[in-house]
């Protein structure tokens, strides 16, 4: 079929490199899946294309009215980290106003991921790949493509609006985890050394010797029944976010159950703990001003349920 293509266009005098940059531009914006579509941008660009239309026109067709359209924004490593969080929000909003024209009923929400973590190869150009938006159309009654999730009650909690950080705690790490034994049922932790890579479910290396820590106390304190919390940062709509490593629409909740594998790995009964994602919906902080502000919104908290 291609070959058929090459040759038609050939025949139309175009010039055969023109043909495979058009042809391979249009081809890679469609994602694995029927229902994700990627667009791909050029350094420091979020506008759409002819192209970019073309493909987003197509991808329109099938959305129904029920349907849910997520949209992803991200950046490569070239420039300023709180830039390209910017900039990252900026191509997922183009693409939402320029959805909205084609359908103002469009129920779509947007998030902006930042920077994607650079390979072990770095260069001026970038990485192109990582120049991109995600949108991805999620059917009416399939919010979860490809598992059921852990339970979340994202939605029921209303988002702050205000900075919410107060007196940074100061104390060693071992010294706040000591709280947990006098903590009172549902009351809560929070342990902001406790933070994850963005756009992922996995922990920051610093942050291995924390969980660690943690991990020595609940062996000791038997007693302590808990429920590990996972949050997201960078989404717009309070609602969670896309996990590339799962495919599946609750990052906040694989960050918990990241937490809570790690912990039944190594010896702490399942019976003394549970696990949710929160989304959005609970932030640290936020506005998020900072890319450490992001930082303490990616994180987990521990509530104790029973002791």
């Amino acid at each position: 079929m291609l070959v058929r293509i090459f040759t038609i266009f050939i025949k139309l005098s175009y010039k055969p490199i023109l043909v495979l940059i058009i042809l391979f531009k249009a081809l890679s914006s469609f994602a694995v899946g029927a229902d994700t579509l990627k667009i791909f941008y050029d350094i420091n660009k979020y506008g759409l294309s002819d192209t970019d239309k073309s493909s987003i026109n197509a991808l329109v067709g099938s959305i129904g009215n029920k349907d849910t359209v997520k949209i992803f924004g991200y950046a490569d490593y070239l420039g300023d980290e709180d830039d390209n969080l910017e900039l990252s929000f900026s191509r997922a909003k183009t693409i939402k106003a320029y959805l909205l024209t084609l359908n103002k009923d469009f129920t779509i929400i947007t998030a902006g991921e930042g920077e994607l973590p650079a390979g072990r190869k770095r260069s001026v150009e970038g990485d192109p790949n990582s120049r991109r938006v995600d949108i991805v159309k999620i059917k009416f009654g399939g919010m979860y493509p490809t598992q059921s999730p852990p339970q979340s009650n994202a939605s029921q909690a209303p988002r702050r609006t205000t900075l919410t950080t107060g007196p940074a705690d100061k104390r060693p790490f071992e010294a706040k985890i000591n709280d947990l034994a006098n903590l009172k049922p549902g009351s809560s932790l929070n342990l902001p050394e406790i933070t994850f890579q963005p756009g992922r479910h996995f922990l920051n290396t610093a942050s291995v010797p924390m969980v660690d820590t943690l991990l020595r106390y609940l062996r000791k304190h038997k007693n302590l029944v808990f429920e590990i919390r996972g949050h997201i940062c960078c989404v717009l709509d309070d609602g969670d976010s896309y996990d590339p490593d799962s495919r599946s629409f609750v990052l906040s909740a694989n960050r918990a159950k990241y937490i809570y594998d790690y912990f039944v790995t190594n010896g702490i009964s399942p019976s003394r703990m549970t696990y949710k994602g929160l989304g959005s919906s609970d932030p640290k902080v936020w506005p998020e001003f900072s890319e450490n502000d992001r930082a303490l919104n990616r994180r987990v908290e521990i509530v104790i349920i029973n002791k």
